[in-house]
């Protein structure tokens, strides 16, 4: 299997971020690019005992099928098909007819780094927690900066690890165009992972430090 993680946060969903991986040009470019297994972690909003993400995601993935006759379709069987991992009653499955892909959306993990080692590639929202578990586990990282918060320091951090050389990064704006965004992941998927270190004249290491300290 070749594995794509999108992760949004275990809170409240990065709604762009998942609206444009679950369109048909992207989801078509990554099939090309050889990927047929996609995670996407969406995030557990909930708001006067509804869950939002949910329902947001449900409905994306039903303008998906319209808009090309996909047909995603759940797939019962979603625990058996991969045994071992935490949290798999919270894993959906949905296949097509269509297309050499799984499907498997889920709105958080209490182990997400199990979901991290399994992928070739993480597309990821800009939070320090989840960048830093990807490169310590040596995964080719593209971020996607919500350029939406108001108070936005998550530009800050992911611009320094791209600086770094650590990961690329891409705004809202940047991921509306299938094609754009499919560029960036086979761009991502042609350059070597860097290792992962610090010293402690790095401004890496500093971010790392507020992150363990908050």
């Amino acid at each position: 299997m070749v594995t794509l993680l999108v992760t949004t946060g275990a809170t409240v969903t990065f709604k762009e971020l998942v609206r444009n991986v679950l369109q048909i040009e992207f989801i078509r470019g990554i099939i090309d690019l050889g990927f047929n297994e996609v995670f996407v972690q969406y995030g557990n909003e909930i708001k006067d005992n509804v869950h939002q993400s949910d329902i947001f995601v449900q409905q994306v993935l039903k303008e998906l099928n319209s808009s090309d006759q996909l047909n995603f379709n759940s797939y019962s069987d979603s625990k058996a098909s991969i045994v071992g991992f935490p949290d798999t009653d919270k894993l959906q499955l949905f296949t097509s007819s269509k297309l050499d892909l799984k499907l498997y959306l889920f709105p958080f993990s209490t182990n997400v780094n199990a979901y991290i080692n399994r992928a070739n590639l993480v597309i990821s929202h800009a939070g320090t927690g989840s960048i830093i578990d990807s490169l310590k586990l040596h995964k080719k990282l593209i971020v996607v900066i919500n350029d939406q918060l108001m108070d936005n320091h998550q530009a800050e951090v992911a611009e320094e690890f791209c600086k770094q050389g650590y990961c690329s990064s891409l705004t809202t704006k940047d991921i509306k165009d299938g094609a754009s965004f499919v560029k960036a992941v086979r761009e991502r998927l042609a350059v070597e992972s860097k290792p992962f270190t610090t010293s402690k004249s790095n401004v890496i290491e500093a971010i790392i430090y507020e992150e363990l300290a908050a």
